[in-house]
């Protein structure tokens, strides 16, 4: 007998086999793609949907009515329009317009609401919350209910006065359009500001 042969002494039946070593576990390979293979099918039909159409606006507005080339010509003819400056004038007038108005209004009125008590303000400060969660045509359709041509203040007048209509006209002016402007956009000025007053 070898000398390997006395040492190793005969398994019982009952003994368990020795554990045959297996090589340490290390770092396991993860099968989920990387976070950008998951976000490109999404951007790309954003891509598709929206930069393409915006890339062939760009490039119809640079190629000349008769097709050929590139040209600047048609924004040096947008430019020299009177129309489209008197259009640019009233929208920057009515944005600076109706920005301040928003600001100021919205800031005395948060003021009011927050540190002059009367009775009902915590009702008038829950219906501007309410107030944020109105569509914005409903504005236009209270301005037309109040100050249309058939609405109440020219009814009234018309039934006070006799005359044959009111004086109330100017929904389709530009101050029609700042009146309404500021009337949706100043609770929008209110929550923010009374969040910080309290």
């Amino acid at each position: 007998m070898t000398a390997a042969t006395t040492s190793a002494a005969p398994r019982t039946p009952s003994e368990p086999a020795p554990a045959a070593t297996a090589p340490a576990p290390g770092p396991r390979r993860s099968r989920t793609a990387p976070a950008w293979v998951w976000a490109l099918p999404p951007v790309a039909v954003l891509a598709l949907a929206f930069l393409y159409p915006l890339a062939l606006v760009v490039q119809q507005s640079v190629t000349p009515d008769d097709g050929g080339g590139v040209s600047l010509d048609p924004y040096a003819d947008v430019f020299a329009s009177e129309v489209f400056r008197d259009a640019l004038t009233t929208t920057v007038w009515l944005a600076v317009g109706s920005t301040v108005g928003c600001l100021v209004l919205g800031f005395v009125l948060a003021l009011v609401i927050a540190f002059v008590p009367f009775p009902g303000g915590k009702a008038v400060a829950r219906f501007v919350d309410v107030f944020l969660s109105f569509p914005s045509f409903l504005i236009t359709l209270a301005l037309l209910f109040v100050y249309g041509s058939v609405g109440m203040a020219n009814g009234l007048w018309t039934d006070v006065t006799g005359a044959a209509d009111g004086p109330f006209h100017f929904l389709t002016t530009p101050w029609g359009v700042l009146l309404a402007e500021i009337t949706y956009f100043t609770p929008f000025v209110m929550r923010p500001l009374l969040a910080a007053f309290s």
